[in-house]
């Protein structure tokens, strides 16, 4: 299965942002459309964390703090970690993810959840997530230093 059209257009939107935000501080249309997410990678990660808390159903369960989801979470904690981001968990158990910037500026946020109701959707929260990790990791392959910091939060 490919990821449908309006994912395509969300990332390139991000990654737009994100390079008109880059060190040159000037994006070039040619730059802009030469920076991609990975789509496979994408999928091979959204396959991969919907088998934490799998339900015969199709979809998944991985209620906030379940073993599943501590599962999950740890998951995605080491795909931000293998992206470069320094890892950090608050007391509340919010997971964030950090990408420095070249400048002193406010930090641009994005991300998701990647826990669900019962039996909720494969995809509910985790695209937001780990679209958030595979623009990074875009960002990193292509060299792109952003002036304003990344923070991937979960």
């Amino acid at each position: 299965m490919r990821i449908g059209n309006e994912l395509r257009g969300i990332f390139a939107v991000c990654l737009s942002l994100l390079a008109a935000a880059a060190g040159s501080g000037q994006a070039k249309p040619a730059d802009v459309s030469a920076r991609h997410v990975r789509q496979e990678r994408l999928w091979e990660t959204l396959q991969k964390l919907g088998e934490f808390g799998k339900n015969p159903e199709g979809g998944v369960s991985r209620v906030g703090f379940s073993e599943a989801d501590l599962a999950g979470r740890a998951y995605v904690m080491g795909l931000m970690r293998e992206a470069g981001l320094e890892v950090r968990v608050d007391p509340a158990g919010n997971i964030f993810g950090r990408r420095a910037g070249s400048a002193n500026l406010p930090v641009l946020l994005f991300g998701s959840h990647v826990d669900s109701v019962p039996h909720g959707g494969n995809f509910d929260g985790d695209v937001g997530s780990l679209g958030a990790i595979e623009v990074v990791r875009a960002l990193n392959e292509q060299k792109v230093k952003t002036w304003h910091g990344l923070l991937r939060l979960e």
